[in-house]
């Protein structure tokens, strides 16, 4: 399928999910969010690294705030999107910003998952207390996972009075998880390069 084609087709897509009625938003949005997981190939980075294809995507969402079942599938297909196709714009910022205290353990997991790499998220005031909040989402294994890999990216970056709270989080999920030997030899080192910071 040739870009154009690909365009066109994912285009027809947004448009049936925008006109389309509540009732059959979820299989629509869970078919795109299939669409954002499709192997890289010229098509889908030059569509999805459009910035109006998720600016589309977010307004569309909007409407579908007060429904979490239908949100976090939108929060899914648009991190997914920010993600794999370096799409950091701040409209995507603000909307993941804007449910990142939800009451839902799914769209808080959704949401930390990527505004913590986002680089507007480096000038948040509360940037280190989130991400220590964040190792505590449900699920606890894929929260840990992206907690951990945070703060091997931000190593040099952690103020000095976040290092024990850190170390520590980490040290007890290391003593309470059965994990293979290579995770827990990155846990291990981690543990140790903050020791020596």
């Amino acid at each position: 399928m040739s870009r154009l084609e690909y365009g066109k087709e994912f285009l027809k897509l947004l448009d049936e999910l925008e006109v389309t009625s509540p009732s059959e938003v979820l299989p629509l949005i869970k078919k795109i969010n299939r669409e954002t997981c499709v192997e890289m190939g010229v098509e889908t980075i030059t569509f999805f690294s459009n910035t109006l294809v998720v600016e589309k995507l977010i307004e569309i969402a909007c409407k579908y705030e007060s429904d979490e079942k239908i949100l976090v599938w939108f929060l899914r297909s648009i991190t997914r999107i920010s993600q794999r196709y370096n799409v950091n714009t701040q409209e995507i910022y603000d909307f993941l910003f804007k449910h990142f205290e939800s009451s839902s353990n799914e769209i808080k997991f959704v949401v930390a998952s990527r505004i913590i790499s986002m680089p507007q998220f480096d000038k948040y005031e509360g940037k280190w207390d989130y991400i220590i909040s964040t190792a505590k989402i449900p699920p606890k294994r894929y929260s840990m996972d992206n907690f951990l890999f945070e703060i091997e990216k931000k190593l040099s970056e952690i103020p000095i009075e976040k290092i024990e709270i850190i170390t520590n989080i980490l040290a007890k999920y290391i003593n309470s998880s059965k994990l293979d030997i290579t995770t827990h030899n990155r846990y291990v080192d981690v543990i140790e390069k903050l020791k020596i910071r």
